[in-house]
Formats: structure tokens, sequence, C-alpha cells
């Protein structure tokens, strides 16, 4: 037999004690010596009747035939009786050995087969740790993954905006900036663009773009004017969201495009743009005597 011993790490199987040597003799052999014992009886038997007065002249193979007929009736039902009542017993209590033999057997399988299901209700045990635990290493791998794959997404993103900020940032249709008027009849314009600037790399082209919005506002707040007015006031509205874009998506990107966005002053040029858009939009107002007013769609040249 078996034994099941369970750790908390881990379940081994050990060995029981083995089944009694009793418990081995099998029950044909108790069937064989219950029939040898019931023989030696019935010997034993009829050499004690063999003895007795009645009996002790007469031999051979009719001994019990006419041994019997010599005996009174009542004499003969107790014979009979007498006889066959211990032979009765005989076969009786071998028929309970067998029968112990046969529930003892039983009930050591019912041990094994109790501790068979203890091991395998551990290993049950153990197999729902180890799909709890590689369920737990699959999300977080699952996670990773989709975290990767999101900041794949907003580097990709990012590239795609950034080229597009450069792109139109060069073209003649999408240039804006602030006009700015001195005197009467004297008013230029001051630019953000970088139609000029198509060989120069991404590293050189934005912190171009970016000096050119802190010379536009330090103008602002340097030079005496008159008038100022935006140029092109849709060109503000969709450079303000490009670059806020841009800003945005620094927070989601990896750390090698945050370290390009700074790079590429991306940031900078959107906080920039925020704040020349806010002191024009004010100075608008106050040219129009209505402070409280919301701010013109300005002019667009």
């Amino acid at each position: 037999m078996t034994s099941i011993g369970i750790s908390e790490e881990t379940t081994t199987i050990q060995e029981l004690p083995k089944k009694p040597w009793w418990m081995k003799i099998p029950s044909g052999t108790i069937v064989i010596l219950v029939f040898l014992v019931g023989i030696a009886y019935v010997a034993y038997y009829l050499h004690i009747l063999s003895l007795t007065e009645a009996c002790k002249d007469t031999a051979g193979l009719t001994f019990f035939g006419d041994c019997v007929s010599k005996l009174k009736v009542n004499e003969i039902g107790d014979s009979l009786g007498g006889a066959f009542a211990p032979l009765a017993f005989i076969f009786l209590a071998g028929a309970l050995i067998i029968q112990a033999f046969e529930l003892a057997s039983q009930r050591h399988e019912i041990n094994e087969t109790q501790a068979v299901m203890t091991a395998q209700l551990a290993v049950a045990r153990e197999q729902v740790k180890e799909t709890i635990a590689s369920t737990a290493l699959l999300t977080a791998q699952t996670n990773l993954f989709t975290q990767q794959h999101n900041l794949r997404l907003a580097d990709d993103e990012f590239d795609k905006t950034l080229y597009r900020a450069r792109l139109e940032l060069m073209n003649y249709e999408q240039e804006f900036g602030v006009f700015l008027t001195l005197s009467h009849d004297n008013g230029y314009d001051l630019l953000i663009s970088g139609q000029h600037s198509q060989k120069a790399d991404d590293y050189d082209f934005f912190n171009m773009i970016a000096g050119k919005v802190k010379k536009i506002a330090d103008t602002i707040d340097e030079e005496p004017f008159e008038r100022v007015s935006f140029v092109n006031v849709r060109s503000w509205d969709y450079f303000r969201k490009l670059f806020a874009r841009l800003s945005a998506l620094t927070q989601s990107c990896s750390p090698a495009y945050e370290s390009l966005a700074i790079t590429y002053r991306t940031h900078d040029i959107h906080q920039a743009l925020e704040e020349l858009y806010g002191t024009v939009a004010k100075a608008e107002q106050n040219q129009a005597g209505a402070p409280d007013a919301p701010p013109p769609s300005g002019s667009a040249k």
C-alpha cells in the first residue's frame, strides 16, 4: 500500500505499512483447510463411534450403516446431531474467517483509494496554483505587450505628426504669424514659417521655429505698436492643435521619444504659441474697446 505525504511546496508519495501476512492468504486455501479440518473431524468421530458397544464389532465399508442400524431411533438422532453440529460449526467458522479477510482487504483497498484521492486532490491544488501563476504571468506579459504596442503607436503618431508639422510649416499656404502696425500705414508681418529651411535637419528646423516664436513675443513686448492682429487665424488654430498634440504625445511615448521631443522643443513651441496667442488676442480685445468680449477672429493676410 502507498501513502501520500503532502507538504506545502510539493506532493510526495511515501510507502505505507504493507498488508499483514494473513491478509495475503487466498480464500481457496482457507476453504481447503476447512475441508481438511472437517474430514479430520469426521475421521475422529468415526473412530470414537467404533469404540462404542454397538459398533465395536463392525468394520469395513458398511461400518457406519451397520453401526447406526443397531442403535435405537432416538440414539440415531442424537448420534447424527452430535456428529453434524460440530461439522456445521467448522464450516461456519471457515465462512466467517473468509468474510472477515475479505472485509479487511476491502477496508485496506478503501484506505489506498482514499490516499490516492488525497494525492490527486493535492496535485489538483498544485495545478490550480500553477494555473493562477501562469495566468498572472500571462496577464503581466499581455500588459507588457499592450504597453509596448501603445508605445509604438504613440511613437509612430509622434513621427507622423512631427513630419506633418514640418511639412505644413514649409507650406506657403499655411504661413501664419502676427501683423504689427507701428504707425499709420507702417506695418509689417512677423511670420512663423520654415519656408526657406527645407535642407535643415529636424533639430535645426524646430529650434529655428522656437526661436521665431520667441522673437515675435519679445518684439511685441519691446516695440511700441499701435495695432496688432493675427495673420491667417485658421493657420493659428491648425498649428496650435498640431503642437498641442505633439506635446500630449510626449506623455505616452517611449523614453527615447520623450528625449526626442525635448531635443526638438515641441513642448516649448506649444507653450510659446499659446502664450503668444493669448497676448495677441488680449491686445485685439483692447484695440476693439471691448476687453470682456471674446477674442476676435483676427484679420487674414
